[in-house]
């Protein structure tokens, strides 16, 4: 067999590997979201960081299955890898938030509607009312609302179902 069909027949099936983990994952974050009762919102944003991701794991394993050498691109790969060491240096806080809000989505024990107390150093109780990609959104009993950066968030402690009397034994 031809060494370049052979190559053709390789990259596709890595397309196809790769359409079925995006699709896989968007299952998996529709089920997150039924499941923690997020906004379909949260879970579009989402979908796109991870579709980028599978996207840039692809190209990289294409590349390597058509024996592009680094040193052919090198002065390309670092004109754009150093602008985009800038951009993200300078937006470093809103990839913080990003990192955070998916961190919230998948592995936090709160979702939106729980009411919740935030130890600071004036306690501070609401309900959840949305988990963005940047900030996490409470309302308090008095209908002010209080807006977290999504580092922050992650950083408070928290107390969940604070409506619940039942006693918990450890």
């Amino acid at each position: 067999m031809n060494f370049e069909i052979q190559q053709m027949i390789t990259s596709s099936f890595v397309i196809l590997i790769a359409l079925i983990a995006k699709f896989s994952a968007k299952r998996l974050l529709e089920r997150t979201r039924i499941k923690q009762q997020f906004q379909n919102r949260r879970k579009t944003l989402i979908s796109k960081v991870m579709t980028l991701g599978i996207f840039f794991i692809t190209t990289i394993i294409i590349l390597g299955i058509w024996e592009v050498h680094p040193e052919d691109l090198s002065i390309y790969l670092a004109s754009v890898f150093t602008i985009i060491g800038v951009a993200f240096f300078a937006q470093w806080s809103h990839l913080s938030n990003i990192t955070a809000a998916i961190i919230i989505y998948f592995n936090h024990p709160v979702a939106i509607g729980d009411k919740i107390l935030v130890q600071d150093e004036k306690p501070i109780q609401g309900k959840i009312t949305d988990i963005g990609l940047f900030v996490t959104t409470m309302i308090m009993e008095d209908k002010r609302k209080i807006i977290f950066a999504n580092t922050l968030f992650l950083q408070k402690i928290l107390f969940t179902n604070i409506d619940n009397k039942k006693n918990i034994e450890l």
